[in-house]
């Protein structure tokens, strides 16, 4: 009897990340050694070393300046960031923050979120009320998730940071970014020049790069932006405390934030199940820059 169920998709082997890293990445992001790949650097190409800050992100002077800001806050004991995790992906992973921490919510004035924006035309070192926000649109889950949240956030009055890199960047960085999820990542999904197990290891590559460099990177904008404030006399006199408000999969932030000497607090939204063993295992491999073999046969969740 011939089986109805298609067949296994063949191991990863080392000459497949070889070519996958010349095919699809043009031999830069990652090193490959006999456990797996370690992370490089998106501009300079040096591996990336557990609990330090990508090189990139450093030669960007506003993400510098941001860095620089966050520890000179947090060695004066100046500031405190009230850290919330959560899913993202519909309305209801926002509503549910209010209800759940609404002490926490309520009292700072700043929030930083995970949103593009872009500057005012022809401003060219904005503050956060000459930007342009940029959620995804609302018939997406992430889109219905920001709107609901930008909204709340502006009925409460407080400051919105977003973020992430501003889509006018014109920098190496913002474009290495772009190329590793547009480029890779999203494109890689429908590559019929790889067999199943390449394309799931280009795309879990090319997420792990990027999300490497950019939950740095997203602490260095929150940074200037801060700095920005501060630099216009627009920052409230006294200890400051923000909210900043990223993905479930962003714990390993709590830690960054530490080693830049900021004190932090982490309140997680429980909406479902715990963190999954997958994304536990994600985040080792964020914490660590490095992926295993077997990590890299692991299949997308999404």
């Amino acid at each position: 009897m011939v089986s109805s169920e298609p067949p296994a998709a063949p191991a990863l082997q080392h000459k497949d990340l070889y070519e996958i890293r010349a095919a699809l990445f043009g031999g830069q992001y990652f090193d490959i050694d006999s456990g797996g790949i370690r992370t490089r650097d998106v501009v300079t190409g040096e591996t990336l070393r557990p609990d330090e800050i990508p090189p990139a992100l450093l030669l960007d002077p506003a993400l510098r300046a941001g860095f620089d800001y966050l520890r000179t806050l947090g060695k004066q004991k100046d500031l405190t960031v009230e850290l919330l995790l959560a899913p993202h992906g519909k309305a209801r992973d926002f509503t549910l923050m209010p209800e759940i921490h609404p002490d926490t919510m309520a009292g700072p004035p700043l929030a930083g979120i995970e949103v593009d924006w872009a500057p005012h035309d022809g401003v060219t070192s904005p503050l956060p009320d000459q930007i342009e926000l940029r959620p995804v649109p609302r018939t997406t889950g992430r889109g219905a998730f920001q709107h609901e949240q930008i909204s709340w956030l502006r009925t409460q009055s407080k400051t919105i940071l977003p973020c992430e890199l501003a889509d006018t960047d014109p920098s190496p960085l913002a474009q290495s970014l772009h190329h590793l999820w547009y480029g890779i990542y999203e494109k890689a999904a429908t590559d019929q020049t790889m067999n199943p197990t390449q394309r799931n290891a280009a795309r879990l590559i090319a997420q792990h790069v990027y999300q490497a460099t950019r939950q740095w990177a997203i602490l260095g904008q929150l940074g200037h932006w801060l700095h920005r404030l501060d630099t216009a006399h627009q920052l409230p006199t006294g200890h400051l405390t923000t909210l900043l408000m990223l993905g479930s999969w962003h714990h390993n932030s709590l830690h960054r934030l530490n080693l830049l000497d900021v004190p932090a607090n982490a309140h997680t939204i429980p909406n479902g199940p715990e963190i999954s063993p997958y994304g536990k295992a994600w985040m080792h491999t964020l914490r660590t820059m490095r992926m295993s073999m077997d990590f890299l046969q692991s299949p997308l969740p999404y």
